[in-house]
């Protein structure tokens, strides 16, 4: 799974999401939005995108 900041296009972060399907990136700034890419790692599914996301501060 990718954090890509939307303002460049780079990918900022990658993890792995729980068996469960839930994710979490750490430390990031919550002035910008982002988008999310998510993959299948078996290929059974195609990818995922969500965007224009923000942060959620806790």
């Amino acid at each position: 799974m990718w954090l890509v900041a939307e303002v460049t296009g780079t990918v900022i972060r990658e993890t792995w999401s729980a068996p469960n399907g839930t994710y979490a990136f750490d430390y990031i700034d919550h002035r910008y939005k982002y988008t999310v890419v998510a993959f299948d790692h078996t290929g059974n599914y195609r990818a995922v995108i969500a965007d224009n996301l923000a942060a959620v501060i806790p």
